[in-house]
């Protein structure tokens, strides 16, 4: 009987970790967009989901936390410069996802007024 309620626990938490999930979106169309922008990070699926470090891929200190009541483990940085970055979301200390996401240079004007 303990062997078979042992076993029963086992493949519970197996399902269990097999539920969690490191997809997560931002507030960015297509993840991207001119800079500066400050961008927002939101964990998609909480499923299985206790802890959570995002990497922001722009050099910016890491931003760690345990999902409880009103902490949903969203996040946001701000992109000074252009360039290709690349964030990371760890959830539970080791299913981890990457995105790329790209920030253009403001547009400069090409024109001239003439009187």
């Amino acid at each position: 009987m303990i062997k078979q309620l042992t076993g029963i626990i086992f493949s519970l938490l197996s399902l269990a970790s097999l539920a969690q999930s490191a997809n997560f979106s931002t507030n960015l169309t297509g993840n991207e967009n001119c800079g500066p922008v400050t961008v927002t990070f939101t964990i998609d699926d909480l499923t299985g989901v206790n802890s959570y470090e995002w990497d922001f891929g722009n050099g910016e200190s890491t931003v760690t936390g345990t999902i409880s009541g009103s902490n949903n483990g969203s996040a946001s940085t701000t992109y000074t410069s252009a360039g290709q970055f690349s964030p990371q979301l760890t959830v539970n200390g080791s299913t981890s996802t990457v995105q790329a996401i790209s920030i253009h240079a403001l547009p400069k004007p090409n024109y001239e007024i003439k009187p």
